[in-house]
């Protein structure tokens, strides 16, 4: 196993259950979404098309839509970078088809670090709501009609 695999294995296994008891709703959303990606990836990873891991970009397609449905429920920015590197992570997979000279393990370095980018904005995320004082699982800010 790479030092970078077990690097990003190491930080979930931190981040996620800090989040998860630390944190309310659009932190508990997302350490579900990238559990359940974390959980099903190994059975989908062999689901090919050519140099394409379709499984993979299925599961990182559900992720990403799970991230811009909280975007644009909760009133969060640590939300926008976690979506915006979740958006970056989804497109590595169409790239592998599009660009003749990237590599396998260029597309799955670039997946690796734009996965690390959503992590640790949801650390970020859990380290400001206890930073303002917000109580864990407290008082959710939901986007208001402004009309």
């Amino acid at each position: 196993m790479a030092p970078v695999q077990i690097f990003i294995i190491l930080s979930a296994l931190v981040i996620m259950p800090f989040a998860w008891l630390r944190g309310a709703g659009p932190e508990r959303g997302v350490v579900a979404l990238l559990l359940a990606a974390y959980l099903s990836l190994p059975i989908v990873q062999g689901w090919r098309l050519g140099p394409v891991s379709v499984g993979v970009a299925l599961t990182d397609f559900a992720c990403w839509a799970g991230m811009i449905w909280l975007v644009l429920r909760y009133d969060r920015w640590w939300l926008l970078i976690a979506a915006g590197a979740q958006t970056l992570n989804l497109m590595a997979h169409p790239v592998l088809l599009l660009v003749p000279n990237i590599t396998l393990r260029e597309s799955i370095a670039a997946q690796w670090a734009f996965s690390v980018v959503s992590l640790y904005s949801l650390l970020l995320g859990v380290l400001e709501r206890r930073l303002s004082g917000e109580p864990p699982g407290g008082m959710l800010t939901r986007r208001t009609n402004l009309t």
